[in-house]
């Protein structure tokens, strides 16, 4: 006998944007709110739902995404303090 999975929010959260519409289009339901529900815990349903979200969230988070973006942008926060301090001694900052 196979252990129930139950969904968290947390997990729900977790997703990277737009998963939860990609997953509710690979397992052909129409409306992601039941899929929302059954990954958040709130409501019982198809269990691979949870193991399909739990296996993309592993994906997300060993790809090192967000290390990567925290760098990136770290990079340019020296952009943002010079348009600031630019602005300040009367520079309009256009883009």
């Amino acid at each position: 006998m196979q252990k129930e999975l139950k969904g968290t929010e947390d997990l729900k959260d977790s997703l990277p944007y737009g998963c939860l519409k990609k997953i509710t289009s690979s397992f052909g339901y129409v409306s992601p709110a039941g899929v929302s529900e059954v990954i958040s815990g709130k409501r019982n349903g198809n269990q691979l739902l949870i193991v399909c979200a739990t296996e993309i969230l592993a994906a997300y988070k060993n790809s090192g995404f967000e290390e990567r973006l925290k760098e990136i942008l770290k990079k340019y926060e020296k952009t943002n303090e010079a348009r600031v301090r630019n602005r300040r001694n009367g520079s309009k900052g256009v883009l």
